[in-house]
């Protein structure tokens, strides 16, 4: 209560600020609230949470890092359906609109596939869950944003899909599901141990992938991106098809 009550005062002044001040004072109130949950709360005299405590509540944690990404999936349909509804109903913006749609459905398969599904056992599993469920927000957060830029990227393309990219249009179309990636990458290496080399491969294509997005209609790259994203997804299913679920070998 005396951590949140310290980020609850750059949280609620940054919702009676516009622009930049906002941005400075959300800032400074995440960075207190990660450096918190980071340090487990130290208080004089009452010291830190005990880590006990962390593992009590793994399931529960593990439930809620799921429901978080799916909000975020959530809100990037509500981005592609606002952006396509803001604009005409050309071939291109529809084709764009169907091109986003189907990278959400894949940042949803590749999150869940095996990895998503174990969570809770994986942290069961762990020598230290403390460690586990104080590693897994930082994981998330990292696809989090992923996805988050990623939505900020099909809100371009949307409502310009045959138009002339800038480099901040390139970045968010592909260093979005790259981001992805990697938080998604982190994430398996915490649940079994290892990385998928298809998600290091997919990551090295969307960033040689960047130069080139300059020079093509939007609609081009956000295409590749998705096609990239398909790679990795089939790449998972030949993986596990016809074996037995692999079991969680988590790295804490």
């Amino acid at each position: 209560m005396i951590w949140f009550s310290v980020s609850a005062v750059p949280w609620l002044a940054g919702g009676l600020t516009n622009d930049t001040g906002r941005n400075v004072l959300w800032a400074i109130a995440l960075a207190i609230d990660f450096t918190a949950v980071g340090l487990r709360y130290p208080v004089p005299r009452l010291h830190q949470v005990p880590a006990a405590q962390f593992i009590s509540v793994a399931e529960h944690l593990s439930e809620r890092f799921q429901q978080f990404f799916i909000i975020t999936l959530g809100d990037a349909i509500l981005v592609i359906g606002m952006a396509l509804s803001s604009g005409d109903l050309s071939a291109g913006h529809f084709a764009a609109f169907l091109v986003a749609l189907g990278s959400t459905v894949l940042l949803w398969r590749i999150y869940v596939h095996r990895a998503g599904e174990v969570l809770p056992a994986a942290i069961n599993a762990a020598r230290q869950p403390a460690g586990f469920t104080q590693s897994a927000p930082f994981t998330h957060l990292v696809m989090v944003a992923g996805v988050v830029t990623t939505a900020a990227g099909f809100d371009f393309v949307i409502r310009n899909p045959t138009g002339e990219p800038r480099i901040a249009e390139v970045v968010m179309m592909l260093g979005g599901p790259a981001l992805f990636l990697v938080g998604r990458a982190r994430f398996e290496y915490e649940i079994f141990g290892r990385v998928s080399p298809a998600r290091l491969i997919g990551i090295l294509v969307l960033i040689a992938a960047a130069p080139g997005g300059l020079h093509v209609p939007p609609l081009l790259v956000t295409t590749t991106a998705g096609l990239v994203l398909a790679g990795v997804a089939i790449a998972d299913t030949i993986r596990s098809h016809g074996r037995p679920p692999e079991p969680p070998a988590p790295t804490f």
